[in-house]
């Protein structure tokens, strides 16, 4: 079994070096770390080079776009950690995660939220989404939009996503709930982030939910 964890990032100076060391610090067997980068302006493609990371740097800009494209240029991993840069996600449940992967191809980080790790709008926009997908799919989803996941390359190739943007991770559920991929949750704690969000609220907050009815 080989495990790539593949790190999207977008100007996270502030936060790559701390994640790749997160990473290794799990001392996972057979494992590799792939940062795919939008093309940053600052320093996060030289730190991630100088941590030993490879980095791929995507054509275009885009979270959803870097993650096809990294997926899609991998050749024999088996399992794919996604994780954000900017330091926001406690990987201290990863190894049973990994270990859940098996019986079920998607499993997702269940974010515990600090009290200052995410805006009350933000927060309040994730609730919604989460009933929504819960509603329309039929398949309790506690965190719908979650930057931690593990899963199979195989399947993540299987699902033909589409998104280029933040709507990534909503599209990646609830394709695969509606083609019958198991989905299991494991918590893990969130903190706040380092660096500047790249997420627009409202912007992006209107195309998750255009990708999540779009799906239906």
């Amino acid at each position: 079994m080989k495990v790539v964890f593949i790190i999207p990032t977008l100007n996270e100076d502030k936060g790559i070096a701390k994640v790749i060391d997160h990473c290794r610090s799990l001392n996972i067997r057979n494992s590799s770390i792939l940062v795919v980068d939008g093309n940053s302006s600052d320093r996060t493609v030289n730190i991630a080079r100088q941590k030993n990371a490879r980095v791929l740097i995507q054509k275009g800009r885009g979270k959803g776009a870097g993650l096809r494209q990294a997926v899609n240029s991998l050749k024999d991993q088996d399992i794919v950690v996604m994780v954000d840069a900017d330091g926001t996600y406690s990987l201290d449940n990863v190894s049973k995660m990994i270990s859940f992967v098996e019986e079920n191809n998607l499993v997702l980080g269940n974010r515990i939220f600090d009290k200052n790790s995410i805006t009350l709008l933000n927060r309040f926009g994730n609730c919604i989404f989460n009933l929504l997908a819960t509603i329309l799919y039929k398949k309790q989803i506690h965190d719908l939009l979650t930057g931690l996941r593990v899963f199979k390359a195989k399947t993540f190739k299987s699902l033909k996503l589409e998104s280029n943007g933040f709507d990534i991770e909503a599209e990646m559920t609830l394709k695969a709930l509606k083609q019958g991929v198991k989905i299991i949750e494991v918590p893990c704690k969130y903190k706040k982030r380092l660096g500047e969000t790249k997420l627009n609220p409202l912007k992006d907050g209107f195309l998750i939910l255009k990708r999540l009815l779009s799906i239906l």
